[in-house]
């Protein structure tokens, strides 16, 4: 079980460190709502792992497949529904080389599909995912 221990620094800044690892992660509130938005926020936070679970569960069906990996990126938009604050999507945009076949495509797909934080999250939080495999 990993543990994550979280304090409040100042003026909405937080400090996180997880158990046995010697980094720290730092959020700030975005300035229009009187932070310093000099971090990330805790809602960009859910959008980076939503994106890179997906990343990271497509790059370990790649290997299991034998598929190269190298160049594959994405995006994501985070879509936030004002009073009361809450997100309202997460839009993923998948772009890779165009030289996968049709059965890798599906493949890591698939996989994108299987991420954790994507089956975690609420269903109520619309998550689309949108694949362009036409990078060279």
């Amino acid at each position: 079980m990993a543990q994550i221990k979280i304090s409040y620094q100042e003026k909405f800044r937080t400090e996180a460190t997880m158990e046995g690892c010697d980094q720290k992660l730092y959020t700030d509130v975005p300035q229009e709502n009187g932070g310093r938005g000099e971090c990330l926020s805790p809602t960009d936070l859910l959008a980076a792992a939503l994106g890179s679970c997906i990343l990271t569960v497509m790059a370990m069906a790649a290997e299991r497949f034998k598929l190269p990996f190298q160049g594959v990126t994405l995006t994501v938009e985070k879509i936030v529904q004002p009073g009361p604050r809450h997100l309202q999507a997460l839009i993923v945009h998948v772009r890779g080389p165009e030289s996968f076949d049709e059965q890798s495509r599906k493949r890591l797909e698939t996989a994108a599909l299987h991420c954790p934080v994507h089956q975690s999250l609420h269903p109520d939080l619309k998550q689309e995912l949108h694949f362009a495999w036409d990078r060279n």
